[in-house]
């Protein structure tokens, strides 16, 4: 069995994080904040931007198997009124698409955020046509709060993403 590992990044991440960064197929499902291409210099600058992150904005994660860069997930945590949420976000590199990697990764940071955060509610945006995403947010027991039509803009076309959520127990 594969063994599948979040951790905090080191900057030995920067290349593999680079190299399956830089995919369309990946990029196209996240927020503009997440370049395409993704070069070498972004990952340097994504792992400055992890190091300064203070404990009470959010936590991010390398996911690895068996020692290999394969992924990152996070969660950032909200403010104000919100501040007992957070939103989750992830990407797999595209070789480790469909092996159960994202659902597992997802599960891992769910259960120790709410053992460890004062949050109440882990949210994620998805976009409609990423049903991959959706069906391993919902394998977590994730559910579906509502469709938000045209709520994104990438690309000059607006897409409907899905707002998912999960309570903590």
């Amino acid at each position: 069995m594969m063994q599948l590992v979040l951790r905090a990044y080191t900057l030995d991440d920067a290349k593999p994080l680079a190299t399956l960064a830089n995919d369309y197929q990946v990029s196209k499902n996240l927020r503009d904040t997440f370049p395409y291409p993704y070069l070498e210099s972004d990952a340097h600058r994504f792992l400055q931007f992890v190091n300064k992150l203070p404990p009470d904005k959010g936590i991010e994660y390398a996911i690895t198997v068996d020692g290999v860069f394969v992924g990152a997930i996070g969660i950032t945590f909200s403010s104000d009124i919100y501040q007992k949420n957070g939103e989750i976000g992830y990407w797999l590199g595209r070789p480790y698409w469909n092996k159960g990697i994202i659902s597992r990764a997802i599960r891992m940071l769910v259960e120790y955020t709410f053992e460890n955060y004062p949050i109440h509610k882990i949210t994620a945006e998805v976009f409609a046509t990423n049903i991959g995403s959706q069906k391993a947010l919902e394998k977590n027991g994730f559910i579906l709060e509502g469709i938000c039509k045209e709520h994104a803009y990438k690309e000059e076309i607006y897409h409907d993403v899905h707002l998912y959520a999960l309570f903590d127990k």
